[in-house]
């Protein structure tokens, strides 16, 4: 985070969603205008952060959430689910190395089939019916992963 002046700021902090509410997770000593805060361990899935600005005036600022996602190595992380009909389905890896995502309708028809190219990639689910499917993810025509999706 970058602010441009240290005048009348009294405190920052690094504040962490946690059940439903923000928790400070970090205060920093004002000394720059530069301010850097790593977490780890991060759980896997989406975890929010927000700095916190208290100005010598009390009054209180807040930058907007930060959504941080994390998918251990190897792994990976489909949201939302159920996801609805023309939504996006999110894939999250953490370093995509050429699979293949393929999802299978309850018959065992491949509906679509995609490789995964990007540590974020989107699959629009507008060609899909509402129903149960399965995931497939492939590298070199090997199984790493699957489950299964619901399209509301």
């Amino acid at each position: 985070m970058d602010v441009g002046t240290v005048n009348n700021i009294a405190g920052i902090s690094f504040e962490k969603l946690i059940a439903s509410r923000y928790v400070t997770i970090s205060s920093p000593s004002i000394n720059g205008l530069e301010y850097l805060f790593s977490y780890s361990p991060l759980p896997t899935g989406i975890t929010y952060f927000r700095a916190k600005i208290t100005l010598t005036n009390g009054q209180i600022i807040y930058s907007s959430p930060e959504a941080v996602f994390y998918v251990e190595p190897g792994k990976y992380l489909l949201l939302p689910v159920p996801v609805k009909r023309n939504t996006d389905i999110n894939v999250y890896t953490p370093m995509p190395d050429g699979e293949i995502i393929s999802l299978i309708d309850v018959m065992g028809r491949i509906v679509l089939k995609k490789e995964i190219q990007f540590t974020h990639e989107h699959i629009s689910t507008s060609a899909l019916q509402a129903g149960q499917y399965f995931y497939m993810i492939t590298k070199k025509g090997q199984k790493i992963s699957s489950g299964k999706l619901i399209v509301l």
